[in-house]
């Protein structure tokens, strides 16, 4: 008997009663791609300009060309101190001691003095603030409400002027004395005339401290036969290591800025008949020499300088003339100019 043996193809073409396989639907059209937005421009970096002017402060930021507000309550500043890292404002004046907060410039503190004070600094390891007078530093308290806390006396000879720089890295306060072509060393810590540096003949009492070198600059006032010099002292023998010629007779430095970043020394220069167009002259605190020289095609009358290394800024006060000039350090040029009355400046970024 024969058997009929049935083969399911299933296994080798499918299953014969399968559907077909609808077609695709058409595909939408594609749309045209949006051209890419441009990345917006960075926006500069505050600049932050304090002029001190006749009865308070502008705060003024270069970068954007507005002024931020106007401080009032300080008197006419002698100086103004910014301390970034504690985020405060110390200013001197014929009121003392200022102190504002650099958030909203409210007064936080406003203490008197005996006598004139005038150029600022601040050590963090003795929570000081420290500013120089006549022959003497004057030491405020910060946990104190910045009550006075210490005076430090030297022997009064020449002309004192006021001016005042520290190191914080060495806690040591320089204090000059005109006249008398010295500057006194102060030891911060103990708060004591430790050391005394002879200078340059007819020193002005300019000082400023490169605290990264720990090399302090001083200039003296030059006269009919004598020329401005500028000293450096070695911050660690308390000597005059280098002296730089700068000026030709008959023009007084009105202020040193130092560029610690780029170890530049910025001496702002006037001519003392206001017959001479030089701003400054820089020096390379590499080589100890004079690098160049910013000028301007007027003569002019210059009574401050500040550095903003983070903008790559200097500021010089004309007051002669109520200007501001605005120099580009790359270049020592002058790159623009502000009409502000000032007599003492301050600069940094935020």
């Amino acid at each position: 008997m024969k058997k009929r043996i049935t083969i399911n193809n299933n296994l080798i073409n499918g299953p014969g009663n399968i559907s077909p396989i609808p077609p695709l639907p058409p595909t939408s059209p594609t749309f045209p791609t949006q051209p890419t937005q441009p990345t917006p421009p960075v926006p500069p970096l505050e600049d932050l300009l304090f002029i001190g002017r006749s009865g308070g402060i502008t705060v003024y930021d270069v970068s954007r060309r507005r002024v931020i507000t106007e401080i009032e309550n300080v008197g006419t500043p002698n100086d103004i101190f910014i301390n970034s890292e504690m985020n405060l404002l110390y200013v001197t004046s014929s009121l003392g001691l200022s102190v504002l907060n650099l958030s909203d410039y409210q007064l936080i503190a406003q203490t008197p003095v005996p006598s004139g004070i005038n150029e600022i600094g601040y050590n963090p390891t003795n929570n000081t603030v420290y500013a120089g007078a006549d022959f003497r530093a004057f030491g405020f308290d910060p946990d104190n409400n910045y009550q006075l806390s210490t005076t430090i006396d030297v022997t009064p000879s020449g002309a004192s002027s006021g001016m005042f720089a520290l190191n914080p890295l060495t806690n040591r306060g320089y204090l000059p004395i005109g006249l008398a072509d010295n500057v006194y060393v102060l030891d911060l810590l103990t708060n004591t005339w430790v050391d005394t540096v002879i200078t340059s003949p007819s020193a002005s009492g300019l000082v400023a401290v490169n605290s990264t070198t720990n090399r302090i600059y001083t200039s003296n006032s030059s006269t009919p036969s004598r020329t401005i010099l500028l000293d450096i002292i070695d911050g660690n023998t308390n000597t005059v290591t280098t002296t730089i010629a700068l000026a030709e007779p008959e023009n007084l430095s009105t202020g040193i800025a130092i560029d610690e970043i780029n170890n530049r020394i910025y001496v702002s220069n006037r001519n003392t008949n206001n017959a001479s167009n030089v701003l400054a002259y820089v020096v390379d605190g590499n080589t100890n020499t004079l690098l160049d020289t910013i000028t301007i095609d007027r003569n002019v009358n210059t009574s401050s300088i500040t550095v903003n290394p983070s903008v790559r800024r200097a500021y010089i006060s004309d007051a002669g003339n109520d200007i501001i000039y605005v120099i580009d350090t790359i270049s020592n040029t002058v790159v623009e100019e502000l009409p502000f009355q000032s007599f003492v400046l301050a600069a940094y970024t935020p």
